[in-house]
């Protein structure tokens, strides 16, 4: 019975020693796989910015003013434009 116990004391220090060393290694690994290329972030912005588009049209609305004019550039929430009229997105 002693046998038993010892060998059941020895697989939890292994586990509890082993185990987070493991996660941290799969979690780093993740972390440095988990890039996006430059053409398929291009990609998206481009398409994000004809959804954009699309949407405006059909809401009434002029697209340029949606969204090349509220976020600064063909797509995405980055920044704000350089306008100062008081429109969505104007520098004030």
């Amino acid at each position: 019975m002693a046998e038993i116990n010892n060998f059941d004391s020895n697989w939890w220090a292994i586990i509890t020693i082993a185990g987070p060393i493991a996660l941290a290694l799969v979690l780093l690994w993740a972390a440095l796989h988990n890039k996006t290329s430059k053409k398929r972030k291009a990609d998206t912005e481009r398409a994000t910015a004809e959804l954009y588009d699309v949407e405006a049209r059909r809401d009434g609305m002029r697209p340029e003013k949606n969204s090349r004019a509220v976020y600064g550039h063909a797509g995405g929430a980055r920044g704000r434009s350089d306008r100062t009229d008081g429109e969505p997105g104007s520098v004030s």
